[in-house]
């Protein structure tokens, strides 16, 4: 899997468990214990999720982490970086949106997506909104996203509405 972040120029490529940052003026390599299972980025961080359920949020610039590495306990089959917000599905399945900002924070922990994704409607998108909400999109495509005032998922979207 490759991300390119192109207002920094920076170049994220994943081998075996390693994480390759080719920047234009150096290049580095950062370790993972997991096998790599999701990648995503943008210009503010770079998200590499694993099949142990960790989590590392690298900055494209330095390679260095952001945040301490995060650990969900099940492994990361999605993850969508936003501005400064990270969200990640596991094979649970369930949901995690954080806040990478000063100071970091959990805004959606553990919310079950098990009454509609399944084997027969899988999850083919992963989006977070501008204004930090959560989109899912599934193979059938129903489109759902997290309503944190409503405590629950809502429909937005399906070919039959």
């Amino acid at each position: 899997a490759v991300v390119s972040t192109q207002s920094t120029g920076t170049r994220v490529e994943v081998q075996n468990k390693e994480v390759k940052f080719t920047g234009p003026l150096k290049t580095w390599v950062a370790p993972v214990e997991g096998g790599v299972t999701a990648l995503s980025g943008n210009e503010s961080m770079v998200a590499v999720g694993c099949d142990d359920g960790s989590i590392y949020t690298f900055h494209p610039k330095s390679g260095r982490l952001i945040l301490p590495i995060l650990n969900t306990g099940h492994a990361i089959t999605h993850s969508c970086v936003t501005g400064k917000r990270l969200a990640v599905v596991t094979n649970r399945p369930s949901l995690y949106l954080w806040n990478v900002g000063d100071p970091p924070k959990c805004d959606i922990k553990d919310e079950s997506l098990g009454s509609f994704v399944s084997t027969k409607r899988h999850i083919v998108s992963l989006t977070i909104t501008s204004e930090g909400e959560v989109r899912i999109g599934l193979s059938d495509s129903t489109q759902y996203q997290y309503s944190r005032d409503l405590g629950c998922w809502a429909v937005i979207g399906h070919t039959h509405l």
